[in-house]
């Protein structure tokens, strides 16, 4: 019910789900994905980007073995948003590990 109130109102919508430093095996991004999707239909809402890894153009088995958990979550998000019928974009940028160095 909350998913559904948060895009009352909205002409679309940007999925960004992260489990910050928990690195553990999760369902939690795609299953979130697919909520949001669920919602945004119910409400007749096209429009939908996901936010999901950069390592999802690489062999899983090149990707670093800590982050291989959540990249499979990630493909999970990005099969989600494939199979709705919503008109979707994934926005796939690579992993930033490094603390801001404030010289911008």
């Amino acid at each position: 019910d909350d998913v559904k109130k948060t895009v009352e109102g909205v002409d679309a919508a940007v999925i960004v789900l992260g489990t910050r430093n928990d690195v553990k095996p999760t369902t939690m991004m795609s299953e979130g994905t697919k909520n949001v999707l669920s919602a945004l239909k119910e409400a007749g809402i096209k429009p939908v980007s996901g936010c999901m890894s950069s390592f999802l153009f690489m062999d899983i088995e090149k990707v670093t073995p800590m982050l291989r958990d959540l990249t499979l979550d990630h493909i999970r998000m990005l099969d989600a948003l494939k199979a709705s019928d919503r008109d979707w974009i994934a926005v796939c940028p690579p992993h930033i590990a490094a603390e801001p160095s404030g010289n911008y």
